[in-house]
């Protein structure tokens, strides 16, 4: 249930003053234009100094958000991956990915049986429940973090474990 196109998107090196082109490919009507613009901004945030400010301008969060819902496991794994990158900036663009049901929507992806998609999903609620207080007791009080140590015991991938693993010590370590 792959895309032919994402094998060669991967390997692309995209011009960061093209994001607002990727902005709109994201929000084209084909699939493909959508994945080609959503793995060109998930490339862009992957650099040292991710123009988080283009991402609070172009409102793209919400756009993230919905494509965990898509079908194609690359669309999942490639706005997870965008969103775990956003979720490093502040405290506020943490507050607006767990918004709306945002940490539901994620935690429903961890039932997905696709490994990398689970990794990127754990490390992004990470991210979410270090930065906020708020987040991290949402986190304790719902059912989220019972799927991660879940998934930490009966799993045998060592590098989902690790993720399980980082993420509860992180948690742990900082006072709700």
């Amino acid at each position: 249930n792959s895309l032919p196109i994402y094998a060669e998107l991967i390997q692309r090196r995209p011009n960061p003053s093209s994001f607002e082109e990727f902005v709109e490919k994201l929000r084209a009507s084909y699939l493909e234009s959508q994945l080609e613009g959503l793995v060109n901004i998930r490339l862009i945030l992957t650099l040292t100094s991710p123009p988080l400010e283009k991402v609070m301008e172009y409102n793209i969060i919400s756009d993230l958000m919905s494509f965990l819902d898509n079908p194609y496991p690359e669309f999942v794994y490639e706005s997870l991956w965008s969103l775990t990158n956003i979720s490093i900036g502040n405290q506020s663009q943490s507050q607006i990915i767990a918004s709306n049901q945002g940490l539901e929507k994620i935690a429903r992806v961890l039932d997905m049986n696709i490994e990398e998609v689970k990794i990127q999903a754990i490390w992004l609620l990470r991210n979410l429940g270090v930065d906020s207080k708020e987040i991290r007791n949402e986190l304790f009080t719902s059912n989220i973090l019972r799927k991660i140590i879940s998934i930490f015991s009966t799993t045998e991938n060592p590098k989902i474990a690790a993720q399980c693993v980082w993420t509860l010590y992180n948690l742990a370590r900082t006072k709700p």
